[in-house]
């Protein structure tokens, strides 16, 4: 059973990238790439506006208004879209919204609490997305709006301390 929150720097690693940084520019590369069309000038120099991480079994992602959503770093809180390239904002990288360290650090420590059976997979990324509740329907997810007393309410009523 792991208690880790997997982030972006799992998968740089993973991947072989010496930071979340270059693996963030390579998937700019590589979208403009595999995209040659993509007109990275569409959204007319819009503002770029932030995204808001959240935790969905275990992992930390942000979600982009086209669907897309993607593994995000709270030391390297930029995101980039691989489904749409941030088009609206000229493929600009946008800002991360975390809760700040120590609320983060709690959020954590309650879906920690949460059991899983992430025995399947063949690195820590693969485990957490393969991972199944031990409790059903007690997730280690967390989405911007819910306080740590509502985490602490659901393990509660799941039968945790």
């Amino acid at each position: 059973m792991s208690s880790s929150f997997i982030t972006a720097k799992h998968l740089a690693i993973r991947e072989n990238h010496a930071s979340t940084a270059e693996r963030i520019e390579r998937q700019r590369m590589q979208f403009m790439h595999t995209h040659p069309l993509a007109d990275q000038k569409k959204g007319g120099g819009a503002e770029v506006r932030p995204v808001f991480a959240r935790i969905d079994f275990g992992r930390w992602l942000a979600d982009c208004e086209c669907n897309g959503a993607e593994y995000v770093d709270p030391d390297y809180p930029l995101f980039f879209c691989n489904s749409c390239g941030n088009q609206e904002f000229n493929g600009q990288s946008r800002p991360v919204e975390f809760p700040d360290e120590q609320k983060r650090a709690a959020i954590e420590k309650v879906l920690s609490e949460r059991p899983v059976d992430d025995s399947r997979g063949v690195d820590v990324v693969h485990k957490a997305m393969l991972s199944k509740p031990l409790i059903p329907g007690l997730v280690r997810s967390w989405n911007p709006g819910e306080s740590i007393s509502d985490l602490r309410a659901q393990n509660r009523k799941a039968g945790l301390k």
